[in-house]
């Protein structure tokens, strides 16, 4: 029932499949509550929504301030930060978008979110197989520390409301179609994206 709401209210693009995120939620106990401790948040809160019943929604939305990010990095400290700003700026009642440009395509590639690595700087990086040793360390860290996979953290956006908008320009270039991306990602050019910008009180690079 929480979920068939949070369609209504919070994620209404046609083409986002609920079935698969319901039953990831059924898989991941760790999904669900972050939800339902979010859903009392200021704006378009979907329990205020439900509760209420006689919501402006309109006005609320022209009222709520707007993030824009932009990603351009497929690696780990690349695509975090990004995520968890957009997810936390819409459980503050904001509106959130990230614009993956040139690498940063990579992150919302169907299944690539799993194979980011995270890459030490200076000489370390270029020792053969530190990425790897880094990055497993890295995610031990992450996983401490409660975070939720890459993975299941764009999974999270995409449900509370965040845009995930794909480079139209880099696609191009690196020969991808919509078919290669996760789904409920949004295309947009570079004329689109620097029109939301414009409207934008915040816009960021990550």
């Amino acid at each position: 029932m929480l979920l068939r709401e949070v369609r209504r209210f919070r994620v209404p693009r046609d083409n986002l499949d609920f079935d698969r995120i319901e039953d990831r939620f059924a898989r991941n106990d760790n999904l669900l509550p972050s939800v339902l401790n979010r859903c009392t948040m200021a704006g378009t809160g979907l329990m205020s929504l439900i509760a209420d019943g006689t919501g402006d929604l309109m006005n609320q939305e022209a009222k709520k301030k707007k993030l824009m990010l932009v990603c351009s990095r497929d690696t780990l400290d690349g695509a975090y930060p990004s995520a968890v700003l957009a997810i936390n700026a819409v459980r503050l009642g904001m509106d959130a978008s990230i614009y993956y440009t040139f690498n940063g395509l990579n992150v919302i590639r169907k299944g690539f979110a799993e194979k980011l690595k995270f890459y030490p700087s200076g000489p370390l990086g270029a020792i053969p197989g530190m990425a790897q040793l880094v990055t497993g360390i890295m995610k031990k860290k992450l996983e401490k520390a409660e975070m939720p996979s890459l993975e299941d953290l764009l999974e999270m956006c995409q449900l509370e409301g965040v845009k995930l908008i794909g480079c139209h320009m880099a696609m191009t270039i690196f020969e991808l179609d919509s078919q290669d991306f996760l789904e409920g990602v949004e295309i947009a050019n570079a004329a689109d994206f620097l029109k939301m910008a414009q409207k934008a009180d915040i816009t960021l690079f990550t």
